[in-house]
C-alpha cells in the first residue's frame, strides 16, 4: 500500500461515522479521508509527526505519532495553519471529549445543553472515553464571557481553573505561577523544586530553569542541558515560560537558549552526538543557514551509536526548525524521518505519514 493509502486508512479508522457527526455539530470537523491530500500540503509547514483528523478554524487536530505507540494513547494538537508551532489538546483519546470541552466550551455558553449531548455522545463512541467532570461545567457558568480558553502561563483564573480540573496531561499546567517574577533567584526558587519533583518534566520547563541559571551566572547542570537538547521539539520548542528572569532564544527556542548559555560547550558536549554543535552556538536559530543540516549530522551519530529513537527525535527537531526557519520542511527531510521512522516500527503510521507529506506539494495546500 503506498503511503498515502496508509494513512488514509489510518485517518478512516480513528473515528466512527457517529463521532464524525458528533464533532461536525461542535464546529470541529472531522477529515475525510478523501481530502487528506490538502492537510498533508499543510503538515509540510510543520514537522511531519501529526495525524490529521478533525479541523478547527480550519486548521488540523492531529495525533502525535510516534512507533510502536498505540494511536489511542498519543497525544492530540492543534497545529495551526498560520502559525508555527502545535498547541497541546490532550494526552489521549480518551482525554478527547474533555480536550475538545476546553477547545470550544466558551463559544456555547448559551447552548450548554448542545454541547453536553455532543461531548456525552462522543465519550460513548470512544473506548474509555472520560466524561467531561461536573466541575467543569460549574466553572464555565461562572467565567467571564469567551473563557475559560487555550491554557497559556498567565491565563485568567477561570482558564487555569479549568485545565487543573480537567487533567488532561498538559505539560506545563501544574508548574507554579511565574506572572510575577522579576529576578532570576525567585525562577530558581520556583523551578528548582518543581524539576527535582518531576524526572520527566517536559523540556520547555527545564530549559527555562537552566535560562534562569544563565541569567543569574549560575554553572548549568550537563545532565539537564543534554536532557533539553536529546529531547523531541513536540511543540516547536517555543518559549512558554517568559520574564525578565531569563533570555529568550530564536527558532527552536528553548534548545537554542541552553546551546548558546552552555559553558565550554566543548567540554560538555565531548563525548555525545551533539559535539559537532561546540562550535556551532546558533544552530537551533532560524539565523544560521547549516542549523538543520547539522541537526541531521546529530541525528546521524545517534544512529551510529545504535539510537534509532534519538535519531528519530533529532530528525523531527531538524524538520521544525525548516520549517521556523525556511517555512516548509524538505521532502527530503521527509523521507529520513520516514525511514528512521521505519527503523523503530516497520510501515508505522509515522512513517506513513513523513512519506506522504514527502510526495505531497505545498501547493496542495
Amino acid at each position: 500500500m503506498d503511503p498515502r493509502s496508509l494513512v488514509e486508512s489510518a485517518v478512516a479508522g480513528l473515528l466512527s461515522a457517529r463521532a464524525r457527526d458528533v464533532l461536525a455539530s461542535i464546529d470541529l470537523p472531522a477529515i475525510d479521508p478523501g481530502s487528506l491530500r490538502e492537510y498533508l500540503a499543510r503538515l509540510r509547514f510543520a514537522a511531519p509527526m501529526y495525524l490529521p483528523f478533525a479541523t478547527y478554524d480550519g486548521s488540523p487536530l492531529g495525533i502525535h505519532l510516534w512507533p510502536g505507540r498505540p494511536l489511542s494513547t498519543s497525544p492530540i494538537y492543534y497545529v495551526p495553519s498560520d502559525e508555527q508551532g502545535a498547541t497541546f489538546v490532550c494526552a489521549s483519546q480518551a482525554d478527547l471529549p474533555v480536550g475538545l470541552w476546553l477547545w470550544v466550551a466558551r463559544y456555547f455558553k448559551d447552548r450548554q445543553d448542545q454541547l453536553r449531548a455532543a461531548l456525552e455522545a462522543l465519550q460513548a463512541e470512544i473506548p474509555g472515553g472520560r466524561a467531561v467532570p461536573d466541575e467543569l461545567w460549574r466553572i464555565l457558568q461562572a467565567a467571564p464571557e469567551y473563557e475559560p480558553s487555550w491554557w497559556s502561563p498567565g491565563g485568567s483564573e477561570a482558564t487555569q481553573r479549568a485545565w487543573r480540573a480537567a487533567k488532561v496531561g498538559h505539560p506545563f499546567v501544574d508548574v507554579p505561577p511565574l506572572d510575577d517574577v522579576e529576578e532570576p533567584e525567585r525562577a530558581i526558587a520556583i523551578l528548582q523544586p518543581y524539576v527535582d519533583a518531576h524526572p520527566d518534566a517536559a523540556p520547555e520547563i527545564v530549559s527555562a530553569l537552566l535560562a534562569a541559571q544563565a541569567q543569574l551566572g549560575t554553572a548549568m547542570d550537563r545532565a539537564m542541558a543534554l536532557r533539553v537538547l536529546s529531547a523531541e521539539a513536540e511543540r516547536a520548542g517555543q518559549t512558554v515560560f517568559r520574564g525578565p528572569w531569563r533570555e529568550r532564544g530564536d527558532g527552536l527556542a528553548e534548545w537554542d537558549v541552553v546551546l548558546r548559555n552552555l559553558p565550554d560547550r566543548r567540554s560538555m558536549l565531548h563525548g555525545t552526538p551533539f559535539a559537532l554543535l561546540a562550535d556551532a552556538p546558533e544552530t537551533y536559530s532560524s539565523r544560521d543557514p547549516g542549523g538543520v543540516a547539522r541537526l541531521v549530522a546529530v541525528s546521524e551519530g545517534f544512529r551510529d551509536a545504535g539510537d534509532a529513537a534519538g535519531e528519530l527525535r533529532q530528525l523531527r527537531n531538524a524538520a521544525w526548525l525548516a520549517a521556523l526557519s525556511d517555512g516548509v520542511v524538505p521532502s527530503e527531510l521527509c523521507v529520513r524521518i520516514a525511514d528512521s521512522a521505519d527503523r523503530l516500527e516497520k510501515d508505522s503510521p509515522a512513517g506513513a505519514l513523513a512519506r506522504a507529506c514527502a510526495i505531497t506539494p505545498t501547493s496542495a495546500a
